[in-house]
């Protein structure tokens, strides 16, 4: 416990002092209101569990503190997407008498319930108005089939009440993510409001995983010890360096949401007429991303930057500048002190851990073969045929989400888990390019939507998702919905004066009753 409290004043320090640097930016999308409730409501969470002894004492606690927060948020989401990063993902049984588990809970699983259960229930039934009906319908139907597919293809094999607890799993980690995201998002405002506080989520961890490396301190690793839930794999490294995960639960995860991050920072920073914030917080990410030490986030990265570039006004141009600081970075680098190290944990081409390439060329291959074998609907027992692949850990790590999806569920479930990705990705860059020479936020909106999500397609071939998924997909969703919806252009955010708290809470809420 004496450890977890320390842990959590070297986070309220380093956090509350990228909160504060992030302020002036974070008030060009938000009001100070705004901003200050978010904040506290984060810290507060932190605090709470980091002096919680048990997760079942955080967990009221954490749900007071986020309904009441709710009652004063226009914007349910851009709270849901700060707040989500607060606490580690610590999955526990809910304990009951006389039964089995009920269900597992965990933070994000508790902001689902108290936060977006309530929007969602509003929202059902709610028409969607906007020109492209069929690609919005194309994407519900393929989350709600992957859903499906999921439950069907373990009829043979457990309980339906094992089926059941499952799929709401499924409706809580993901369903209820996407569904209120894609329809609660309104208006362009409120669409970069969700993209600039998922951008502070990840900001504000920055220095803590710099810490954790420098320091060989995995700060938020104690909260799972005191729980009752430790993760024996948490504490990993990339040659002499350990990898930091802060509050995300691995470093591969906190780097993808680091990757994601920096591809909106470009975005969001052209949206404010500044290249300057772009270069200072498109580094600031950086950081972070190499303090993760993952190497298919720093593919993603570039992916996020390059799209993004090439979507953006003055694409072919952008890209070639990008191309050349990329190789004059590059070289930089290789001709400093640090070359050799730098080379070593490059993707591809390094020496440490090459180990995991062999690894996954063998995990390709043997689930290759696997698929043909049960090519519809997949085999969910699937994994007594990989005893091969079992690591020195204990675990078989399928590191690529669509070889694991096609192996459990089959080529349908593949189809239907890629079908909304591919959609949205290409409806919402038809958009953004339709609009290119007539308004710049549509543009940008668009441009940072489609390069999250093309990095987030390269990222999952070599590693696994999260909410963000959805989340991504979800506001994807809305910015295709929101085509024509608004008639009247959006004035660029670096010519708008920052609104009074009660105006914009006004505005929005006139907005909702519109449609």
């Amino acid at each position: 416990m004496v450890t977890n409290l320390k842990a959590l004043v070297v986070v309220l320090v380093l956090a509350g002092m990228t909160f504060h640097l992030a302020k002036p930016l974070a008030l060009r999308f938000m009001t100070e209101e705004l901003f200050k409730q978010r904040r506290n409501l984060w810290l507060l969470l932190t605090v709470a569990a980091f002096a919680s002894p048990s997760f079942w004492i955080y967990a009221p606690i954490a749900a007071i503190l986020v309904v009441k927060a709710a009652r004063h948020e226009p914007n349910p989401v851009a709270l849901f997407v700060l707040a989500a990063t607060a606490v580690p993902p610590v999955m526990l049984a809910i304990p009951t008498i006389g039964i089995g588990a009920l269900f597992d809970l965990s933070h994000q699983r508790l902001l689902a319930l108290v936060l977006l259960l309530p929007v969602a229930l509003q929202l059902w039934n709610k028409p969607r108005p906007g020109e492209h009906a069929g690609a919005l319908r194309a994407i519900d139907i393929g989350v709600a089939g992957y859903l499906l597919v999921q439950m069907v293809v373990l009829l043979p094999h457990d309980s339906v009440t094992n089926i059941l607890r499952r799929g709401l799993h499924f409706v809580l980690d993901y369903g209820l993510v996407y569904y209120v995201l894609s329809r609660a998002v309104t208006t362009r405002a409120a669409l970069f409001e969700t993209m600039a506080c998922m951008v502070l989520s990840c900001a504000v961890l920055v220095l803590p995983s710099l810490f954790e490396t420098m320091r060989s301190w995995l700060l938020y690793q104690g909260l799972g010890e005191l729980w009752g839930k430790p993760d024996p794999f948490a504490w990993l490294f990339r040659g002499d360096s350990l990898r930091a995960q802060t509050s995300l639960g691995h470093s591969i995860t906190f780097g993808f949401h680091m990757a994601i991050a920096f591809g909106m920072t470009l975005a969001l920073a052209r949206a404010i007429g500044s290249s300057k914030t772009a270069w200072v917080v498109g580094a600031w990410m950086w950081l972070g991303l190499i303090a993760a030490f993952s190497r298919a986030p720093w593919l993603a990265a570039g992916m996020a930057a390059v799209v993004c570039a090439a979507l953006a006004p003055g694409g072919a141009a952008n890209v070639k500048r990008l191309l050349m600081l990329a190789m004059v970075g590059g070289g930089l680098l290789m001709a400093s002190p640090w070359g050799d190290d730098i080379m070593d944990v490059m993707p591809f081409i390094g020496t440490v851990d090459s180990t995991n390439v062999v690894y996954r060329q063998q995990l390709a291959a043997t689930s290759w073969n696997l698929i043909l074998k049960n090519p519809i609907l997949g085999d969910p027992l699937v994994l007594r045929d990989m005893e091969s692949l079992r690591q020195g850990q204990g675990i078989i790590d399928l590191v690529n989400a669509y070889a694991s999806v096609a192996l459990f569920n089959g080529l349908v479930g593949l189809t239907l888990f890629v079908m909304p990705l591919v959609v949205a990705s290409f409806t919402a860059w038809r958009i953004s390019q339709a609009k290119r020479d007539a308004e710049l936020s549509d543009t940008l909106l668009g441009a940072a939507l489609v390069a999250s999500m093309m990095a987030t397609l390269l990222h999952i071939a070599t590693a696994g998702y999260d909410w963000l998924l959805w989340a991504l997909l979800g506001l994807t969703t809305a910015y295709i919905a929101l085509d024509r919806r608004e008639v009247t252009p959006i004035t660029p955010l670096s010519r708008r004066a920052p609104l009074p708290a009660r105006a914009v809470m006004q505005t929005q809420g006139r907005a909702r009753r519109a449609h």
